[in-house]
């Protein structure tokens, strides 16, 4: 895990039952990897989900 995205979590104020996801202008992965997480009581609809899912994805560094 990157110090810079421990320090942004540790200082988040979270709001129960709300989750955003933000990116704006180009991306550019610093890790080979990426998680998605979905579930009942973190993500945008939590009525709508009845487990919580995480999902890594692979990143091609190289292209």
């Amino acid at each position: 895990m990157l110090q810079d995205a421990i320090d942004v979590y540790a200082a988040k104020q979270p709001v129960p039952v709300l989750s955003v996801h933000v990116m704006t202008g180009r991306v550019r992965a610093r890790v080979p990897y990426g998680v998605n997480r979905t579930g009942p009581s973190f993500d945008v609809l939590p009525a709508l989900l009845k487990q919580s899912s995480t999902t890594t994805t692979t990143i091609d560094l190289a292209s």
